[in-house]
């Protein structure tokens, strides 16, 4: 922005005085499909806000229990520190400190967890038989 002229009108009757100026502007356009690509590319390098991983396996519709200390061992080695866990509707859901450690859980994405039955689920990507398959799955919810 630049100043081009500024004026004044003198007046005899008030203590206030009439000003005016004229200025030069650059007026920049964003493309507003490019910025909100831009945005959403930062959020997602950021993780889901609420940190929450969702693990299920391929063999069988409800998560075991007793395989939790099995994956809270694997959280481990990202390292990922695990603040909450709960068991719904069949997956174990897992919020972690922050989303980039969401990020990190989804490298781990289809590690196997001993051999349990063989059996399809609808959160199958590969089907092995014989062997568990253990997916997670960040969640963005904007």
């Amino acid at each position: 922005m630049k100043l081009i002229r500024y004026f004044r009108s003198e007046l005899k009757t008030s203590d206030h005085r009439p000003v005016g100026a004229l200025f030069s502007v650059n007026v920049y356009r964003a493309d507003p499909t490019k910025c909100l690509d831009l945005v959403e590319d930062i959020i997602e390098c950021l993780g889901p806000p609420d940190s929450t991983i969702i693990c299920s396996l391929t063999s069988t519709r409800r998560f075991p229990p007793a395989l939790f200390p099995q994956v809270a061992g694997k959280l481990k080695e990202i390292p990922a520190q695990i603040r909450l866990s709960k068991f719904e509707d069949g997956e174990l859901h897992i919020v972690l400190e922050n989303g980039e450690a969401a990020l990190a859980a989804l490298s781990m994405d289809g590690i196997h967890l001993g051999t349990l039955l063989s059996g399809m689920s609808i959160f199958s990507k590969i089907i092995l038989e014989g062997l568990g398959k253990l997916h997670f799955n960040a969640v963005l919810i904007a």
